[in-house]
């Protein structure tokens, strides 16, 4: 139960770099 916490903070990091990736440059097709 510790790999939990460890995903969302990854998933939320990496949700948080497209986002801002996204303003500079569109990576959705």
């Amino acid at each position: 139960m510790q790999k939990l916490p460890v995903v969302l903070l990854v998933s939320s990091l990496a949700f948080t770099a497209t986002s801002l990736a996204g303003d500079v440059t569109p990576i959705a097709p």
